[in-house]
């Protein structure tokens, strides 16, 4: 098993797309409503054509030999503001066939890695708390909860948010 991390391009659109899709129904399965669920996944085809060809957002790509598996966007810390020293993964997202397999944390170490590079000395993320799994391996990969999270109304109901945080 031979895995690549590398910049998305325009071209990756419909793999990741496919890829993205079957991770999110899957994470987010009994919490958010189906109909919520189907609405978001058929959003995403033109949703990553527009994000791709805008590169609105830093985007990678994880393919395992040369198919791929899951993507991962991060970049300059939005929304509260924690300080010029944070680094924020905005989406992390696995193909469910190829999870627990050490490939997140392969993921996540890369973004890691790029942060320093850009002079970071901390990561954060969010998850919803109701993500059980994504919470425990954000746990195992030494992120730590920052706060209670908020509530917002996301999908048709509310779902409170946590933030996560990691010292580089």
């Amino acid at each position: 098993m031979s895995l690549e991390i590398r910049k998305a391009t325009i071209d990756d659109a419909p793999a990741l797309t496919q890829a993205h899709v079957r991770s999110w129904r899957k994470s987010h399965e009994g919490y958010v409503p189906a109909k919520a669920v189907e609405a978001f996944c058929a959003s995403r085809p033109q949703r990553w054509v527009e994000i791709l060809s805008r590169e609105v957002i830093t985007t990678h790509v994880a393919l395992l030999d040369g198919r791929i598996v899951g993507h991962f966007s991060f970049g300059p810390c939005r929304g509260e503001d924690l300080g010029e020293r944070y680094w924020q993964l905005y989406s992390l997202y696995l193909d469910p066939d190829c999870q627990r397999q050490g490939i997140g944390r392969q993921l996540i170490a890369f973004a890691e890695g790029r942060a320093r590079e850009q002079g970071k000395t901390a990561m954060t993320l969010q998850t919803f708390g109701k993500n059980k799994p994504a919470r425990l391996f954000y746990e195992a990969c030494g992120y730590r909860r920052r706060d209670r999270g908020k509530v917002r109304r996301e999908y048709g109901r509310p779902l409170r948010v946590l933030r996560y945080v990691k010292e580089l």
